[in-house]
């Protein structure tokens, strides 16, 4: 299993006070309030694994690197300008 927690978390420590992703993620997190989901539901996978029966749940935490975001998403650029 895979999915996101909110607010997102980076390995640059804390997100600068102007970031247009910070932003994104505090809409994200008040819109799923509004209907009534939880922005932290990955949080509780292990527990509900467990509680479901199943056995050696391992949980692995990865930090998005957002300078790797932006390397990442300026290669898929260029590969399309390129095609």
């Amino acid at each position: 299993m895979a999915d996101c927690t909110y607010p997102v978390e980076i390995r640059e420590e804390e997100w600068p006070e102007d970031s247009a992703l910070l932003k994104w993620a505090n809409l994200v997190i008040e819109a799923l309030g509004k209907i009534g989901r939880r922005s932290d539901a990955a949080a509780l996978y292990k527990d509900q694994m467990i509680a479901a029966g199943f056995v050696n749940v391992v949980e692995t935490k990865y930090i998005w690197s957002l300078v790797f975001s932006i390397c990442l998403l300026f290669g898929i650029l260029l590969k399309q300008l390129g095609s």
